[in-house]
């Protein structure tokens, strides 16, 4: 290894993770849990923090991914059965935590106008 990458290296275990604050200033945190083999999550929950470090939504979600446009994606009720991972149903909730559409199997970024008022249009406020 390089005495470069062995800087980077070194920065990167002394600063550690940092959360990344969207556009609505909400970001997603990793409480509990471990990484497994793969290097994925395992055993904790995802919530979300203000600026200040303050919990606004409590850690809840198997997965959650960083607001846009006033919503938030999070998955809940992973499991394992006969020892297999079983990903839960993904929906999205509102800066409250809200749920505010029904469930999906997988879903995509917002970057696509027709998908959005897709979206929209499934609200159940």
């Amino acid at each position: 290894m390089t005495k470069f990458g062995m800087v980077l290296v070194l920065l990167a275990i002394l600063l550690g993770p940092r959360p990344c604050f969207g556009e609505e200033a909400l970001a997603a945190v990793y409480i509990g849990g471990k990484l497994d083999a793969f290097g994925l999550p395992v055993g904790g929950k995802y919530g979300f923090i203000n600026k200040a470090g303050e919990f606004v939504i409590k850690p809840q979600f198997d997965d959650a991914r960083d607001f846009s446009e006033g919503l938030a994606v999070v998955r809940t009720g992973d499991k394992v059965v006969d020892g297999m991972y079983r990903f839960g149903m993904y929906r999205f909730i509102n800066r409250k935590g809200e749920f505010v559409t029904k469930q999906f199997v997988s879903v995509g970024s917002f970057s696509n106008p027709s998908l959005r008022r897709s979206i929209r249009d499934q609200l159940v406020f």
